[in-house]
């Protein structure tokens, strides 16, 4: 009788192990889909509002260059032989006043005067012929003349009596664009990173990983040759990248290559789109000496302006991400959070599921019993 009770003592004992266990493992797995679910439809919508609001910065920065265009103190670009000591002066102190590391005024003719008063000819300058095709440009952050620096420029059209006459430049610190993306904040462990049409890395919340990642660059693993502008038509508002390289001879104000690149071939006219296989096996290849994995499908989606959500790891951390594109200037921003601290929750879920398992299990088995 008593090896009959036993038995029957096992078995509903195996029996509500086995139930509770399928309970919470359904419910556990259940847990972590609508979490995931959820992270899926907030991180791109973070990421949409940070793009927003860097844009904004960006704007405000176009907006003030415009409001100097409108002042008398332009009419000097109407002179031949106009004295531009008070041009010189206002510059500087605009200079001083906004943060920028140089102003410039430039003449139809393509001759530039600094605020330092070094005199420069832009006349075969892209940023300068986009300007005076009517356009308002930004450049991505890029490496300064003596490769000491990172910058980015600024340029609107100087319009005298509804004409264009010229254009007004300003240069400022390119990682700038780095301390807006550190602005956005998800979680703990939660940055921001941007990267352009091409999947170069312009910026990121994190200085020390877009230095790692201009560190590739500079030891050669890709082709310097290149830089790009961010080119926006002011009638329009639309945008469109070009590799050029800005010449310039004063300081800070010219560049020969992007700062920083995800791809080895960063001088390549396509898109990461149209990469052949080998060419994006050698994209993972870099991604992966500076310590990304898995990261190209999420670079893939990122130039091709989707709004999205992706995974990957950054030495050996995973990470999940939100991503969305600035429409205006044909980048695309992601903010990305380490995938344990989102899935935090799932960890204390799991420890109660199994306590309430064995609680079950006890109850059981006093029950038979």
């Amino acid at each position: 009788m008593r090896k009959i009770s036993a038995k029957i003592i096992a078995v509903l004992g195996l029996m509500a192990f086995f139930i509770c266990s399928g309970l919470a493992l359904v419910a556990f797995f259940t847990s972590k889909k609508a979490l995931v679910g959820i992270l899926k439809e907030t991180m791109p919508k973070v990421a949409e509002e940070a793009a927003v609001t860097i844009n904004d910065g960006i704007q405000n920065q176009l907006n003030t260059l415009y409001i100097m265009t409108e002042l008398d103190i332009m009419d000097v670009l109407k002179e031949e032989n106009a004295d531009y000591s008070s041009i010189l002066e206002f510059m500087s102190n605009e200079a001083k006043r906004a943060g920028h590391k140089q102003m410039a005024l430039v003449d139809k003719k393509g001759r530039a005067i600094y605020n330092d008063g070094t005199i420069a000819d832009l006349s075969q300058d892209s940023v300068y012929m986009d300007v005076m095709s009517g356009k308002e440009v930004v450049t991505e952050p890029e490496m300064n003349a003596q490769r000491t620096g990172i910058i980015m420029k600024y340029a609107v059209p100087v319009k005298i009596d509804g004409v264009i006459s010229g254009a007004l430049i300003a240069v400022r610190d390119g990682m700038e664009l780095s301390e807006f993306a550190g602005r956005v904040k998800f979680g703990d462990t939660g940055e921001a990173f941007i990267i352009n049409s091409k999947g170069r890395t312009i910026a990121h919340s994190n200085k020390e990983v877009l230095m790692n990642v201009i560190s590739a660059v500079n030891s050669g693993a890709v082709d310097l040759a290149s830089s790009a502008s961010l080119v926006v038509d002011t009638a329009d508002t639309s945008s469109s990248a070009t590799a050029a390289s800005v010449a310039n001879d004063t300081p800070d104000a010219s560049s020969s290559a992007s700062v920083a690149d995800v791809t080895p071939d960063a001088s390549s006219s396509a898109t990461v789109s149209t990469y052949t296989e080998g060419e994006s096996n050698k994209e993972g290849g870099l991604a992966n000496e500076i310590g990304f994995e898995n990261f190209t499908k999420v670079q893939r989606q990122m130039t091709e302006g989707v709004m999205g959500f992706g995974e990957y790891k950054y030495h050996g951390v995973s990470k999940v991400s939100g991503f969305a594109p600035f429409e205006k200037f044909g980048w695309s921003i992601a903010v990305s959070a380490d995938k344990d601290e989102m899935l935090a929750g799932l960890k204390d879920l799991r420890i109660a599921f199994m306590y309430i398992s064995i609680l079950f299990l006890l109850a059981g088995l006093v029950i038979a019993y």
